[in-house]
């Protein structure tokens, strides 16, 4: 069990810096010392750092990450491709709460096109980036080491004395929103039933599952 949120038992340094060749990981920010490195590419390996954080060290204690930043992350670094259509299109009218003068709020929506919904994929992001391992290597390489850390933190995520393969698979890589509220369900319970604080998530996971499923059917 790990006292430090961004790491694992025995690991001094945080696994969150990700070695992104081309931009220089300092201090866990992403520093441009290639003039010929694009500013827009340097704001997505910015934004892949903060993806592959959420993805890792969901459920370790206060670190700022929390149940549907994980999910999105998992979305975003293994499901959703600008190759396979059928991962995208339920994302195609965006919603937004705008404030006009008067600051009365209002909500503004969106329709997507095909090329705008492609460019927020990984796989378009990854034909940008430099001396990168291939995405399926990444991404490979990535559960590898998420799965390492529930492993290692088992108990501290789950509150479960013994190994439950079907949590360990939705605390990992889950694959459809059901499955993914059923875990954090049974997480509630278990952290319920040791007394335990809700300090890694936000908001009651009762809640959040229910907001999982209500995003996932608009």
């Amino acid at each position: 069990m790990t006292r430090n949120p961004w790491g694992v038992s025995g690991v001094s340094a945080r696994l969150d810096k990700v070695e992104l060749t081309g931009p220089s990981m300092i201090d866990g920010e992403v520093v441009d010392v290639e003039s010929s490195t694009p500013g827009h590419v340097v704001l997505l390996l910015e934004s892949l750092r903060d993806a592959v954080f959420n993805y890792l060290y969901w459920g370790l204690g206060r670190n700022g990450t929390s149940a549907p930043e994980f999910w999105h992350a998992t979305e975003f670094l293994f499901h959703v491709r600008a190759s396979r259509p059928e991962t995208w299109q339920g994302a195609r009218v965006f919603r937004e709460l705008v404030e006009d003068g008067h600051r009365v709020r209002r909500q503004r929506v969106f329709t997507l096109t095909d090329d705008e919904l492609k460019a927020g994929c990984l796989d378009t992001w990854w034909d940008l980036f430099r001396k990168m391992p291939t995405l399926t290597n990444f991404t490979r390489r990535l559960l590898e080491k998420r799965q390492g850390i529930v492993r290692q933190n088992w108990l501290q995520i789950t509150h479960v004395p013994d190994f439950d393969a079907a949590l360990f698979a939705a605390l990992t890589l889950p694959l459809a929103p059901d499955e993914f509220s059923a875990a954090l369900v049974q997480l509630d319970r278990r952290r319920r039933q040791a007394d335990a604080s809700f300090s890694d998530v936000e908001v009651p996971l009762a809640v959040v599952a229910a907001h999982q499923a209500a995003m996932m059917a608009s």
